[in-house]
């Protein structure tokens, strides 16, 4: 009898635990796409909590997590980043300097990084909506390959 319990219990804590899932994205859903949302940046890159991508950024480093978060929520090393905090004099960009080195700039749209991009992103050019369905593996080995961060 006991033992039908535990398996009785386990299947209701399963069920909890997807209940609540479903209720913190429910929550979270509009605060993250509200019109009253900051993180421009992030919202841009990032289509919201998506648990694969974090099981897969758990299993990194810390340096690469903080890379890949930087990157994508726009908090990092770039010339933009460091200029808006008084840092950089130039937020030109390093490898092509035509534009501001921004998250964006760099994973879509540098001339220089154009065969880079193709190898560990598989297009020579993206939109951020590309960036939301990428693995953060390929992200991290893309930047790893720029050596700017």
């Amino acid at each position: 009898m006991w033992l039908i319990s535990i398996f009785f219990l386990q299947d209701c804590g399963m069920y909890c635990m997807q209940v609540i899932s479903l209720f913190h994205h429910a929550e979270s859903s509009p605060f993250w796409r509200g019109p009253c949302s900051t993180q421009r940046q992030a919202r841009e890159l990032i289509s919201g909590p998506i648990l694969a991508r974090g099981a897969r950024l758990l299993s990194f480093n810390r340096t690469q997590i903080r890379v890949v978060v930087g990157l994508l929520t726009g908090h990092n090393t770039l010339r933009r980043h460091l200029h808006v905090m008084g840092l950089s004099n130039d937020p030109a960009c390093r490898k092509c300097g035509t534009e501001e080195e921004t998250s964006v700039h760099i994973l879509c749209e540098c001339d220089s990084l154009v065969s880079l991009r193709h190898q560990y992103l598989g297009s020579f050019f993206l939109d951020p909506e590309d960036i939301r369905v990428l693995g953060v593996g390929a992200i991290w080995n893309f930047i790893k390959g720029t050596g700017l961060l």
